[in-house]
C-alpha cells in the first residue's frame, strides 16, 4: 500500500511540473536577488508590467506573497527563503549542462590520467592505446601506478580520471559517500608458484593444492606497495581464514 501511494505523490509532482514554465523560476531567482520588480525586469529584459504579471503567477504557483514590503523595501518571505536554495541550484545545473561543449573524440586535446596495476598495463594498455590513437588522434594517455598516495582523493579531485585496481569496493570503500563509480572489468582466477619438489606436492602425479594445504604452508607476500594486506589476504578474510 505504502509503494502505492509513493509512486502515486511521485507521477503526480511530475505531472504538476510539466505543467510549469520553467522561466518563471529564472524570473523569481532574478526577483529574489534584486527585492525589486524593476530592477528585476531590467535584469531580465522585460518590461515591469511583465515582471509584475511574472511575480503573480509564482505567487499562485507557490501559494504564498513570496516578496513583500518591508522596512528597508521588499524582503523574501520565509518561504521564498526556502524556495531561493533548490531554484538556484536546479538552474545552475541546468545552465551548466547547456553551456558545456559536446566531447568530440576526434577533436579534443585533452590529457587523460589513469592509475593501472603492471599487468594491466602489459595486457591492455596497448590495444587501448591503439584504439585512442584511431578514435581520438589528438588526445594523450599518461598511465601511472596503481599505488598511487591519496588515490581516492586525487579521483575526487579529477588530478586521476579512472582508476584500474582488484577489489575496488575493498580498496576505495569510501566511493559511496564520494561520489566515485566503479564497474567491474573482467573477472580472473588466481594461480600459485611453487617450487616442484615442496612437500605440500611433492610424490603426486597430478598434484592439487587445495585450499587447506594452500593455507598450510607459508607465503612469500609481493604487493605492489610492498605492504600488506595483499589482495589474497583480503578475499581470505571475508571468509574468516588467514594464511
Amino acid at each position: 500500500m505504502s509503494q502505492m501511494a509513493c509512486s502515486h505523490v511521485v507521477m503526480n509532482g511530475i505531472h504538476a511540473l510539466a505543467g510549469v514554465d520553467l522561466n518563471l523560476f529564472v524570473a523569481f531567482r532574478a526577483l529574489a536577488k534584486e527585492r525589486s520588480v524593476t530592477r528585476a525586469a531590467a535584469q531580465l529584459g522585460v518590461t515591469q508590467s511583465a515582471m509584475s504579471h511574472t511575480l503573480r503567477r509564482l505567487r499562485d504557483l507557490a501559494g504564498d506573497p513570496l516578496l513583500v514590503k518591508g522596512a528597508a523595501g521588499m524582503e523574501l518571505t520565509p518561504r521564498a527563503e526556502t524556495l531561493l536554495v533548490p531554484v538556484e541550484s536546479a538552474l545552475l545545473l541546468l545552465e551548466r549542462g547547456l553551456s558545456e561543449p559536446r566531447f568530440v573524440p576526434g577533436r579534443t586535446r585533452r590529457r587523460f590520467r589513469l592509475a593501472t596495476p603492471d599487468l594491466f598495463d602489459a595486457l591492455a594498455i596497448p590495444a587501448l592505446l591503439e584504439r585512442v590513437r584511431g578514435e581520438a588522434p589528438q588526445v594523450s594517455v599518461q598511465v601511472i601506478p596503481v599505488q598511487t598516495p591519496q588515490l581516492s582523493q586525487r579521483l575526487e579531485t579529477g588530478e586521476v580520471d579512472v582508476a584500474v585496481m582488484p577489489r575496488a569496493e575493498t580498496l576505495l570503500a569510501s566511493d559511496s559517500q564520494s561520489g566515485l563509480m566503479r564497474r567491474t572489468l573482467f573477472r580472473d582466477g588466481y594461480a600459485c608458484f611453487i617450487r616442484r619438489d615442496h612437500p605440500v606436492v611433492a610424490g603426486r602425479t597430478r598434484p592439487k593444492l587445495t585450499l587447506d594445504r594452500y593455507l598450510s604452508v607459508s607465503h612469500a607476500l609481493i604487493t605492489p606497495s610492498g605492504e600488506g594486506p595483499g589482495v589474497m589476504d583480503l578475499a581470505l578474510e571475508e571468509r574468516g581464514l588467514e594464511r
